[in-house]
């Protein structure tokens, strides 16, 4: 039942503005005609009343002619009155039939002549038009019912066509306002029928799309696929995938990629009459993929190449990222670390239990100092800063770690120090007054040599100018 809905009414709504729909209705006017014709296995009706009244005749001809012979077998009349009576009855068996099947003819003729004017009237008029206008015949009480019955039938047939055409007419505005695409082929693969966003989505007018194979418009990489499961669908009988990703070619030489999904429509025979496709346009998913691919690729190179350690756990604490420079580091291997527990949490320094705590919180925390034993350059002085990463509802789905070694920095601030406590110490014991100022004039410091002579208190003088401690000639 479903089968035949679709075959009904997809048609009727699926054609184009402007061109005539598809109809069951001339199919059923092609139906109403045959049954006009006469099969050839049929008896008229005026020859089967005609033949009725000659048989009854005959049969009482036949019964009289019988009780006549026994009644002159048994009484003694003579033979010659005999003859005369058989050739009698015999005459008036013959004019009996002659007057029966005269008789048969009117009547039949009286039964046999409304019903040719219905007929007449019924091939005359189409069916479905047929209402009160109707003429009911009453030459007979069984012609009378055929009529009104006729009547009743034509009343139900245009409200079920009333009903037919408020659907095709909802069906046809959904399939011309849907925002997919819908298409109708037929077995060799040419569009019967486009909805505007199909023309839409590849740039073709409906007119060019019709009669067109859709293989014609696909990408040259996908017809292979496309002519095999059109053939095994025709040839052996097989299911079109319900979902399929392929590519079209627009008007305009650009490639589209669709979702296509679609069902085969088949006769009673199983047989293929047409198929029915929806066509989704996924050319943006697929420029959304492919950006994120090339994304992916360039900040893969960067955690690469990167001369800071950068690594990434599960809230647990499980590593899922350990770029090169963390080998270097920490001095363990991504094979033997990836999937496993953070190598640097297991030490469960206060420092690192802290940044973990306050990540897990939403927070950033930058630039956390640790100690590191765990590689074999020794001791090393790490600098950690962690961020939260969060997944599509801001759910804290990971923890990123990026790490520095400051070992090196640390040793060359320590010694830059001890050579400035040297610096200011050898000053300090000079005995003359020194003093040195900034880019700006104004002083930095002073020496003790410099208190002792001027009897100041060098803390008086840092940040002044010589203007503003000696007269204008002395400055």
């Amino acid at each position: 039942g479903n089968t035949d809905q679709a075959a009904n009414a997809a048609p009727d709504c699926a054609e184009p503005a402007g061109e005539p729909m598809m109809s069951a209705r001339p199919e059923t006017h092609a139906n109403a005609d045959d049954t006009t014709r006469s099969s050839g296995h049929s008896t008229s009706l005026k020859l089967r009343i005609v033949a009725g009244f000659a048989a009854m005749t005959l049969a009482v001809a036949l019964m009289m002619g019988i009780i006549t012979a026994r009644i002159l077998g048994d009484s003694g009349i003579s033979l010659e009155l005999a003859t005369s009576l058989r050739q009698e009855l015999l005459l008036w068996g013959f004019g009996a039939v002659i007057v029966a099947s005269l008789l048969g003819v009117v009547f039949a003729r009286q039964i046999s002549e409304p019903l040719r004017r219905l007929t007449d009237d019924l091939r005359q008029t189409d069916f479905h038009n047929l209402g009160d206008s109707f003429k009911v015949r009453h030459e007979f009480l069984e012609l009378e019912q055929l009529s009104l019955t006729i009547r009743a039938l034509a009343d139900s047939v245009r409200s079920r066509d009333l009903q037919l055409s408020a659907s095709e007419r909802k069906f046809r505005e959904a399939f011309d306002l849907v925002g997919i695409g819908l298409t109708q082929v037929d077995t060799q693969g040419r569009f019967l029928v486009v909805n505007p966003r199909f023309c839409e989505m590849l740039g073709y007018s409906a007119e060019e799309l019709l009669g067109k194979r859709f293989v014609d418009i696909t990408h040259a990489d996908d017809q292979p696929s496309d002519e095999a499961m059109l053939h095994g669908i025709v040839s052996q009988g097989l299911v079109l995938p319900v979902n399929r990703e392929k590519r079209y070619i627009r008007k305009n030489g650009s490639v589209l990629w669709a979702q296509r999904s679609g069902v085969v429509v088949r006769d009673a025979a199983g047989k293929p009459v047409y198929a029915l496709g929806s066509i989704e346009d996924v050319s943006n998913y697929h420029a959304a993929q492919a950006t994120l691919t090339a994304l992916n690729e360039s900040l893969n190179a960067i955690v690469k190449t990167s001369p800071l350690a950068i690594y990434a756990l599960t809230p647990g604490g499980t590593v899922t990222l350990w770029n090169p420079a963390a080998e270097k580091i920490f001095g363990v291997k991504e094979s033997v670390v990836l999937g496993a527990l953070s190598p640097i949490w297991i030490s469960s320094q206060d420092a690192v239990a802290d940044i973990r705590t306050r990540v897990l919180r939403g927070e950033t925390v930058p630039n956390v100092e640790i100690s590191w034993t765990g590689s074999d350059r020794g001791s090393r002085e790490i600098s950690l800063s962690a961020a939260p990463l969060r997944g599509a509802h801001n759910e804290i789905v990971g923890i990123l770690v990026t790490a520095s070694d400051i070992t090196d920095s640390k040793r060359t601030t320590l010694a830059l120090d001890q050579q400035l406590r040297f610096v200011r110490e050898l000053l300090e014991v000079i005995p003359s007054p020194i003093f040195y100022k900034g880019a700006d004039g104004r002083y930095l410091g002073f020496n003790r040599a410099w208190e002792t002579f001027f009897s100041k208190r060098r803390e008086d003088w840092i940040g002044t100018t010589p203007a503003d401690l000696l007269s204008t000639e002395h400055a």
